[in-house]
């Protein structure tokens, strides 16, 4: 089932995600996801575009997300931070069997953890949700929002969380082998795929028809 969080809900007066902490004005909508009745969630942002079946992605542990791509070439080749604060180069496995750890300074600049909240599996909870909503008053974001907060948010209280491997979140430093085999494409950047000159045409029509372009 796809779910999208009503504008009208989310962005009310008083929404529990306003981030005051920092930016008065900031809505963290993804957030609301940890409130749905269902048993596992797989939150995808609206510059998403899904290429081939994610349904596995249930089957996943959570919190589970990809590394943020936009912190450059270097931070694509590593998985999350140990606890001790090393880095090792590989892609995960699939499904991600070892847990990471935010870093405890993961709320400011300087600890940013390079995770995308953009595709993130998670397990809905009340007692999840109704802590953020009160963490919301006073957690620093790095990024003024949701993906900060996050990072923050699950840094506190030394939560673990699960990589996914890169074919899931795809979209930055791409190449075409990569670009085939993806499951998801992030178009944060709008067209992170000018690049590769030979998929233009194919990028664009998939943008078209997910109605992230017009005609």
């Amino acid at each position: 089932m796809i779910f999208m969080i009503p504008t009208h809900t989310a962005f009310r007066s008083g929404s529990p995600f306003r981030l005051t902490a920092q930016t008065p004005h900031c809505l963290a909508v993804q957030l609301d996801a940890w409130s749905l009745e269902y048993d596992k969630v797989v939150s995808l942002d609206t510059d998403i575009v899904v290429r081939r079946n994610i349904d596995h992605l249930f089957s996943v542990s959570t919190p589970a997300a990809a590394l943020d791509s936009k912190w450059g070439f270097n931070a694509l080749r590593r998985t999350a931070a140990t606890r001790g604060g090393r880095w090792r180069v590989a892609e995960p496995d699939f499904p991600s069997s070892s847990p990471r750890y935010w870093p405890p300074n993961a709320s400011t600049a300087d600890g940013m953890l390079p995770f995308n909240s953009g595709v993130l599996v998670l397990t809905p909870s009340r007692d999840v949700y109704e802590a953020m909503r009160r963490a919301a008053a006073f957690t620093r974001s790095y990024d003024g929002g949701d993906q900060g907060f996050l990072a923050a948010f699950f840094a506190s209280r030394n939560v673990a969380w699960y990589e996914l491997p890169r074919r899931y979140h795809l979209g930055w430093c791409v190449q075409p082998d990569e670009v085939q085999e993806a499951y998801i494409w992030h178009l944060f950047l709008r067209h992170p795929f000018r690049q590769i000159h030979a998929l233009e045409d194919e990028v664009e029509k998939r943008m078209r028809d997910a109605g992230l372009v017009g005609e």
